[in-house]
């Protein structure tokens, strides 16, 4: 099998030049459902671990359709459930909780984007060897909280952070520009909010290419609103991995002035 992934190409090469079978290993997911996860989940299956024994739970506003039919070609128990209107993150903790009853096998691993799947089966009696998530925002849900089992932050490890960052800041310059252009804005004014490696690359690269830009993380102000009306930028970029503004303060916000709210993340 060839791979477009060099870094997962690699991590598989190694898995399967160990003497160990995984064909009792069970993983529980939740994962976008994008092209990358198929090349993620043949490599699961091409280390060891049997497709009938992947439970993949999707996010409805990422899924891709092509995907998941793909995935459950795989033999993998991929899931997305439909749409029901209520919040995103009351609904995606209700199909965790779905997936937990779902899930016949005892020992499990678990691989995070979010955090929700792992807090579901933290409070179940299933016995979890351990969790891997894959998100900062979801890894800060879980620092101040006590698990039996322990939970890998691959968020933070330098291969992320020095290979992945620079690419994710990269096509969410790209969308964003597309996205100014599809809109008729014309030299485009942005305030960039979270300045950390996804946030820090994308204002690196607004400046390279002559677009003003200002960078700020949340110790920088005190009211998002003050900031947003004293700079007055066509778009805000959120970057923080999570909600930099409520429903309030948008009604704080000065009407007279009109912008765009974009959010991006790994």
């Amino acid at each position: 099998m060839s791979y477009s992934y060099p870094i997962l190409h690699k991590v598989i090469d190694h898995y399967k030049n160990i003497d160990s079978s995984l064909e009792d290993f069970h993983l529980v997911s939740c994962q976008h459902f994008l092209e990358p996860q198929i090349e993620m989940y043949k490599g699961f299956i091409e280390i060891g671990i049997k497709p009938e024994n992947i439970t993949a739970l999707g996010k409805i506003y990422s899924t891709n359709s092509e995907v998941l039919e793909e995935l459950k070609g795989l033999g993998i128990n991929a899931i997305q459930p439909e749409f029901s209107g209520q919040f995103f993150d009351e609904e995606h903790r209700k199909n965790c909780e779905e997936v937990l009853k779902s899930v016949k096998a005892n020992d499990v691993v678990i691989l995070d984007d979010g955090a929700e799947m792992i807090s579901v089966f933290s409070e179940s009696d299933k016995n979890t060897l351990f969790a891997v998530e894959q998100t900062s925002s979801g890894f800060r849900k879980l620092e101040n909280t006590n698990y039996d089992f322990p939970v890998i932050n691959v968020a933070r490890s330098k291969t992320k952070l020095t290979q992945e960052s620079p690419l994710i800041a990269r096509l969410c310059f790209e969308r964003i520009v597309e996205y100014a252009k599809e809109n008729n804005i014309d030299n485009p004014s942005f305030v960039l909010i979270g300045l950390g490696p996804i946030g820090e690359n994308i204002k690196e690269i607004f400046k390279e290419n002559d677009f003003k830009v200002s960078g700020y993380d949340k110790e920088d102000y005190q009211s998002i609103v003050e900031l947003i009306n004293k700079e007055k930028p066509d778009i805000v970029v959120g970057a923080t991995g999570g909600q930099i503004i409520s429903k309030e303060e948008v009604e704080e916000l000065n009407q007279d002035h009109h912008f765009h709210f974009i959010s991006v993340s790994s």
